[in-house]
């Protein structure tokens, strides 16, 4: 039994929310010019952003709510990790131990879409929403929880 303040997967998603969307980041001074801008950081703006500085674009990255998006957070990985669980252990009805290890995985998944990876990457990335502006500009707020 677990109290209030603990439960079972706790630290992964400690390390889930530290990786993805880290309390201690700070959005950068923002350059002059890019070359590209990508708003949202899913899976296909992720591939856009580190493509582009791979090939020497200055890239700015602004995420409103938590690197990865969906796919990562709430979709595609937390529920294709639980249906794996049930088939790697067909025997196992337990409810905690099939969540407890969906945010294992998604907490070791969560560092290929972490901040820091696209920071050492030299992508600016900016945690908050971004807001048009007429082109070529763009204005990203600070930051809000998840």
């Amino acid at each position: 039994m677990t109290d209030a303040s603990s439960y079972p997967g706790e630290a992964h998603d400690t390390r889930w929310r530290s990786l993805v969307f880290p309390e201690s980041h700070v959005n950068p001074r923002a350059q002059s010019k890019y070359h590209l801008v990508v708003i949202g950081a899913g899976p296909a703006g992720l591939i856009c952003a580190i493509g582009a500085a791979g090939l020497g674009a200055r890239v700015a990255l602004v995420e409103r709510q938590a690197m990865g998006g969906d796919c990562l957070n709430v979709g595609c990985v937390p529920s294709k990790s639980v249906l794996e669980y049930t088939k790697r252990h067909p025997a196992e009805r337990s409810f905690e131990a099939a969540f407890t290890w969906m945010r294992e995985v998604r907490a070791d998944i969560a560092a290929h879409d972490s901040v820091q990876r696209y920071t050492e990457h030299g992508i600016d990335v900016f945690l908050g929403e971004a807001r048009e502006l007429p082109y070529p500009l763009f204005r990203a707020s600070t930051r809000q929880t998840p």
